[in-house]
């Protein structure tokens, strides 16, 4: 008897609780993995746009995400063009990618070679990848 194929991985935007204060994630799932787990157990991904800190309203975070065939050496991925705040109270940047391999969705930085995020951008130009649009949060509590 021959396996199922694995079902797609889908990107999926929400809360996973009901009425609490999480803000708004990307998450990343395929049926195949069976059910969504709950908010403390189901691995979620910054949403894209600006969060500020929930009490002095400062900037902590500021993020763009793409997928599609953005960035070279990485087809068919999500892709986070990422500046955060650090404990060191310092910028930090980051490009993070999420893409199947081998039927298993593998979460990384990339360390070595960044992508530009021009690069994302002309990959939307040419309708080959796509933005989702980022939207402004205040930090959980």
């Amino acid at each position: 008897m021959r396996a199922m194929p694995k079902l797609p991985y889908y990107i999926l935007s929400g809360v996973g609780c009901h009425g609490c204060d999480a803000n708004t994630s990307i998450y990343i799932h395929s049926p195949s993995d069976g059910p969504m787990k709950d908010e403390a157990t189901q691995t979620r991904y910054h949403y894209p746009g600006r969060e500020s800190d929930a009490l002095d309203h400062s900037l902590i975070y500021a993020g763009r995400m793409f997928f599609g065939d953005c960035v070279s050496g990485h087809p068919n991925a999500a892709v986070w063009f990422e500046r955060f705040m650090g404990p060191d109270q310092k910028w930090h940047k980051d490009v993070m990618t999420a893409e199947v391999n081998k039927g298993n969705l593998v979460v990384k930085e990339i360390k070595r070679d960044l992508p530009s995020i021009s690069e994302a951008e002309r990959s939307v130009a040419k309708r080959k990848c796509q933005e989702v649009p980022g939207i402004n949060l205040l930090s959980e509590l």
